[in-house]
């Protein structure tokens, strides 16, 4: 069975305890179509978590940082199914890597999560049967490898899918991610170069997205037509100038 990555698409951190260094979120969403077309049914994780869960006889299911099994970030402490979704909570490491990972949280740069598993149970609703690849699936039953927090365009809200295919909240949330990693960048304390370097990295690519919607104007330009991300950069541009 093939190993497979799903990103929440939400940003959803519900709690950071900096002082024990405990994150609360969610890793995974019950019951919405994702950008694969696929739905992950609530109960799915139930017998994964009885199995492998923390609290099990073997816990296997790992927190990782962006995937990597070369880099666990933290220890899962607990992991539930509720209406929602997959909730979590993990301490994180005392390792570099979270280190990093925990002062992300605070700032509000890391806010997103994934999970990679293997799907066990599935069905499949094919609408047209001369199109089979045009069909929703739905995760019955997977089984669950590992929880990651992800940054740096790891998830869909992220500009690697092109700010001008972006819906307003999607903008909002990319304007506020550059805000809090130009907030970081000018502290300047608290993180590995690596980390810093990364920032960087993610900065400039925001940077060039957003600077490409102003060589492209509406044909008639007027704030009712101007894209809603193409208004807020000019405003936080505006504001620093």
């Amino acid at each position: 069975m093939s190993y497979t990555i799903k990103n929440i698409g939400e940003l959803i951190v519900k709690d950071v305890d900096m002082k024990e260094g405990i994150v609360t979120g969610y890793a995974s969403r019950f019951g919405n179509v994702d950008s694969d077309g696929d739905i992950m049914e609530k109960g799915c994780y139930r017998k994964t978590i009885s199995e492998n869960g923390p609290t099990s006889g073997k816990p296997r299911i790992a927190h990782l940082w962006m995937h990597s099994s070369y880099e666990p970030v933290g220890k899962l402490l607990e992991l539930m199914e509720d209406d929602y979704g997959l909730l979590f909570r993990s301490k994180l490491s005392k390792s570099n890597r979270g280190k990093d990972a925990l002062a992300l949280y605070e700032e509000g740069i890391i806010n997103e999560h994934s999970v990679g598993f293997q799907g066990v149970k599935f069905e499949d609703d094919i609408k047209d049967e001369s199109k089979p690849w045009d069909r929703i699936r739905t995760f019955k039953e997977v089984k669950l490898w590992e929880v990651s927090s992800v940054v740096f365009g790891a998830n869909p809200d992220t500009p690697t899918i092109g700010v001008k295919d972006m819906n307003p909240e999607q903008a909002a949330n990319v304007i506020k991610r550059l805000e809090n990693m130009e907030r970081t960048l000018r502290k300047g304390t608290g993180l590995t170069d690596e980390a810093f370097r990364l920032l960087e990295i993610e900065c400039a690519q925001i940077r060039k997205e957003l600077s490409s919607l102003q060589t492209e104007e509406p044909p008639t330009h007027s704030e009712e037509n101007e894209p809603d991300i193409l208004k807020m950069w000019r405003e936080i541009t505006s504001t620093k100038n």
